[in-house]
């Protein structure tokens, strides 16, 4: 905020009115300025450093809609609430496409005044500290190599800094290319063993003899082609973190071993006589719910309550679309430097497919991608061209969940309309709780549900 107090200017013509706004604005806490025309308001904006503006919708030098059209021009993050008097609902609909937050309806009620504007306020707010976490984000790179800011990325984030400062075990789920092994890392990084070695091992990627040999080790003669004595990987991770990425497809046979490693802190080498101590920080990883295969008795349950100390569900990035402009650019960045192209730009249209794309491989396709259009873009941005043809076509799928192809009105609509019935839903068809969950006045809601021909459960109603 610019100021202790948030600064509002009241636009109206009528000096009753802004005197009266000013007492009781005052009164809420505002820090008030006043305008009795349209012209003198706008000027104001720019000159006084206000945080919302009140402006009436009917005025007669220039009426409220102009004068929107104008400080949007100035800002385009203005934040304006249009005042209108009984009757004119239609007016104020209109002067919210042209871009107010909300409006309020003539004489002002005292309490619906200050939750409208505090709303609007607490809504910029959260904006403004969204946009700050993304300029910290693009800033630094990333938080331990992790690119997000979407509230599921956040509960992540604080449980690592939460997880690396003990020694509990940690369970990592999530699907391939969510980056599962960033995670460990990012925990093995912030913890007092990230002087030492911070050992990985792919379960899914060995036989269930070679993968018992490179967990434990094995002595000397222990099989056939045992020459040497070999120390295994959870040894070698002495000090620091071991990483069991996929142990879903570790045998039974081996989940046991695994558990008396985890228990007794020690293994026992294949051929060996002799447990041999050893300190470390176990961190396992499943692309699948582990829960659910405890429960079809297909992994151990004593295994699964020895790993689950701390779960980290990590979210696929269809669930977390708001971040695809953030990794999009934070991919192009890398991959255009590699080119000597550090300034390069991903076009609006190129970015509406990529949020479009279903994305089954997550971040990992999505770095794939953008490596992809870096090095089949000649110039400084990337145009949909750049991207390849399964993306392009996939994202344009009719009846897929893509947008692409669709004009930009039609998405939002699309949208929009989904977006009204997941409320009323969620708020059992109760308007003012719907309205509220919304963000917006229970005038707006209404005016949202006629406009898409809905009632409160949800569904298409027939038109008077």
């Amino acid at each position: 905020m610019r100021s202790e107090k948030p600064r509002v200017l009241v636009i109206d013509d009528e000096a009753e009115v802004r005197n009266s706004l000013r007492q009781t604005l005052s009164f809420l806490g505002f820090h008030v300025v006043t305008a009795a025309d349209g012209w003198t308001g706008i000027s104001r904006y720019a000159k006084d450093g206000v945080d919302l503006v009140l402006v009436d919708l009917k005025m007669p030098d220039v009426d409220g809609l102009e004068v929107i059209r104008q400080l949007k021009a100035q800002d385009e993050e203005v934040l304006a609430v249009v005042m209108t008097g009984y009757g004119s609902v239609d007016s104020a609909v209109e002067a919210m496409k042209s871009g107010a937050v909300d409006y309020l309806e003539k004489p002002l009620d005292a309490d619906c005044l200050e939750i409208v504007l505090n709303r609007t306020l607490e809504r910029y707010r959260q904006a403004e500290r969204l946009r700050l976490l993304e300029e910290q984000v693009l800033r630094q790179g990333s938080f331990e190599g992790l690119v997000g800011v979407c509230p599921e990325m956040l509960r992540v984030y604080d449980v690592v800094r939460q997880a690396a400062k003990s020694d509990a075990t940690v369970l990592i789920q999530g699907e391939t290319g969510t980056g599962k092994e960033l995670v460990a890392c990012a925990i093995h990084n912030r913890s007092y063993r990230k002087a030492n070695a911070f050992v990985p091992v792919n379960c899914g990627a060995l036989t269930e003899t070679i993968l018992e040999s490179e967990l434990f080790g094995h002595e000397k003669g222990a099989f056939t082609g045992a020459d040497s004595q070999k120390y295994g990987l959870i040894e070698q991770a002495e000090g620091g973190t071991f990483f069991l990425d996929e142990i879903e497809e570790m045998s039974s046979a081996l989940q046991v071993k695994l558990l008396r490693a985890i228990q007794e802190r020690e293994v026992l080498r294949v051929g060996g006589e002799r447990p041999i101590p050893v300190d470390f920080r176990l961190v396992a990883s499943s692309n699948v719910d582990l829960h659910e295969r405890m429960q079809q008795g297909t992994f151990r349950t004593d295994l699964f309550y020895r790993l689950s100390v701390v779960v980290i569900d990590l979210p696929p990035l269809r669930a977390r679309r708001q971040d695809i402009p953030l990794l999009a650019r934070h991919f192009a960045a890398i991959y255009g430097g590699k080119r000597g192209r550090r300034t390069m730009e991903i076009m609006q249209e190129t970015m509406m497919v990529l949020k479009s794309y279903a994305w089954p491989g997550n971040v990992r396709e999505l770095e794939n991608a953008i490596e992809h259009a870096v090095v089949f873009c000649d110039g400084k941005a990337i145009s949909v061209e750049h991207l390849s043809e399964h993306i392009r076509t996939s994202a344009a799928a009719p009846g897929g969940s893509g947008f692409y192809g669709v004009s930009l009105g039609e998405v939002h609509e699309k949208l929009e309309r989904q977006y009204l019935q997941e409320v009323l839903a969620r708020a059992e068809g109760k308007v003012s709780e719907a309205a509220r969950l919304a963000g917006v006045s229970r005038q707006h809601f209404y005016y949202k549900m006629r406009r898409h021909n809905l009632s409160r459960g949800g569904s298409s109603v027939g038109l008077c």
